[in-house]
């Protein structure tokens, strides 16, 4: 009898621990996404300059020739400046989150 009630007694202690654990874990993830959200509502807030609001990329690629039309979609040119550019932002990204150590 004093068995059983040492160990339900050990799970209870256990069992409260872990939901203390899980309870301030949600708390940061929650302080996490109430600071990513401000940020991303801060960075949507900043106006875009006025040259490029003049020219939209429609009308720079209209402007092109036909040949070099051609060229930019035989080699794949707009594949390889997202990869440059999620390359670019993975960097970045990874600069923000180690805070500049890597």
């Amino acid at each position: 009898m004093m068995k059983a009630f040492t160990q339900w007694f050990i799970d209870l202690v256990i069992r409260f621990f872990t939901a203390l654990w899980d309870f301030f874990s949600d708390g940061v993830i929650n302080l996490l996404d109430i600071t990513i959200n401000g940020l991303g509502a801060l960075v949507g807030a900043i106006p875009a300059p006025a040259f490029l609001t003049q020219y939209s990329i429609g009308t720079l690629i209209n402007q092109m020739p036909d040949y070099v039309l051609y060229f930019v979609g035989h080699f794949q040119i707009g594949t390889a400046m997202g990869i440059l550019a999620a390359g670019f932002v993975f960097r970045m990204g990874r600069k923000a989150l180690t805070l500049g150590q890597w």
